[in-house]
């Protein structure tokens, strides 16, 4: 009786540490690239010198149509970025608006695809991870 009251302890114990809990990370596959993405992850991944400096640094680099108010009356942009474990951008993609607002598309996805990231984690491991960049222009 005894032994069996130690094991159950010691069970739930280990179930409920911080290595056998369950993971709050929700897994999707990307149906473009077929990645197993991870939304909520302990850790997001980030810029590895900040947001701040990643926001600053498009926002030097990006230049606009100068026709962008016949181009659309909503000046919304955002991509996604897929972030995989190896701290690498594997694929940008528009999800909303359109890069036609851009005058110098390739040196913003150029930009995109060289900064360095450091990956999301889920239960402490480097997982992919879809980050979602939102641009805005003030057209006034």
């Amino acid at each position: 009786m005894i032994i069996r009251t130690l094991l159950l302890l010691f069970f739930f114990y280990f179930s409920y540490s911080l290595k056998g809990q369950v993971s709050s990370c929700i897994s999707k596959l990307d149906s473009l690239t077929g990645l197993t993405i991870y939304e909520n992850c302990e850790v997001g991944a980030t810029p590895k010198l900040g947001f701040n400096n990643f926001y600053k640094s498009i926002g030097k680099t990006i230049n606009f149509s100068s026709d962008i108010k016949k181009i659309t009356l909503d000046p919304k942009i955002f991509i996604g970025l897929i972030i995989n474990e190896n701290s690498e951008v594997s694929d940008i993609r528009v999800l909303y608006g359109s890069m036609s607002m851009i005058s110098n598309k390739e040196m913003v996805l150029d930009l995109l695809k060289n900064t360095e990231w450091s990956p999301a984690v889920c239960s402490g491991k480097m997982v992919n991870s879809l980050v979602i960049i939102p641009i805005t222009i003030c057209l006034k």
